[in-house]
């Protein structure tokens, strides 16, 4: 008997990679005409678009940088990087949104990157990730990341609701602009083979050595300009007769 979800899966899954790489390709040409363009009129304009100074977009990448597979399980294995996101061109009309990924990633043997999406969560989130992971700009649950192992460096610069970690980190961890007001998870120990980085962190001192305690890395920082001290509770002071 064929396995219906599998074949299913695997149709959805090309015409997704199918639809993204179609919107990467024109973003492309019409970054590529802009740059010609531009420099046509005014040669000045190559290095001002170097500079920055002259926004044309972002040259995208296709979903997968190599080859994937659509296991019986319906996960997917990819065999390079991957990366996900909203696809704008320079007038920044939208080419290609993601509002739902409805696949699991099993194992990704390069990198990993999502970012400036707007999606429910991170189920979908690989269980190995041999490269590193970026997560940028997207405010959500990323309990998907717990569980998995990242052989490389990750960083967590989406501000999600609540902070979930991988098992294993083999490089530096960094943690970017993380709020008091969201929910640490540190249920079981987390490993780091770098450096643990918490830049521009809003987090009370005794959170802290719960950190160094269930977070076990070879290295430490912590922003201190934006280390909170808690907030001691005022006595109240008694009437005087």
């Amino acid at each position: 008997m064929p396995n219906t979800q599998l074949i299913e899966t695997t149709e959805k899954f090309r015409q997704f990679v199918e639809k993204y790489d179609e919107a990467v390709k024109i973003n492309n040409i019409k970054h590529e005409k802009k740059f010609k363009y531009l420099i046509s009129k005014n040669p000045n304009y190559g290095y001002m678009i170097a500079k920055g100074y002259i926004d044309l977009g972002s040259v995208n990448k296709p979903l997968i940088t190599g080859t994937y597979r659509v296991n019986d399980d319906c996960s997917i294995d990819i065999e390079g990087d991957f990366r996900l996101t909203n696809i704008f061109d320079y007038n920044r009309k939208p080419l290609f949104l993601v509002e739902d990924f409805p696949f699991k990633i099993n194992k990704v043997s390069g990198n990993f990157e999502i970012a400036f999406i707007d999606i429910k969560n991170l189920d979908m989130f690989p269980r190995l990730v041999e490269g590193n992971v970026s997560l940028y700009n997207f405010r959500t649950s990323i309990e998907g990341i717990a569980g998995s192992v990242i052989k490389g460096d990750c960083i967590i610069a989406c501000e999600p609701i609540e902070l979930y970690f991988p098992d294993s980190v083999g490089g530096n961890l960094s943690i970017i602009d993380y709020n008091v007001d969201q929910t640490l998870h540190l249920d079981k120990t987390v490993y780091v083979g770098g450096c643990l980085t918490f830049l521009r962190m809003h987090i009370t001192d005794p959170n802290v050595p719960k950190i160094k305690e269930k977070i076990i890395a070879k290295e430490y920082k912590f922003d201190e300009r934006k280390l909170e001290k808690p907030k001691s509770k005022k006595k109240s002071k008694g009437v005087s007769k």
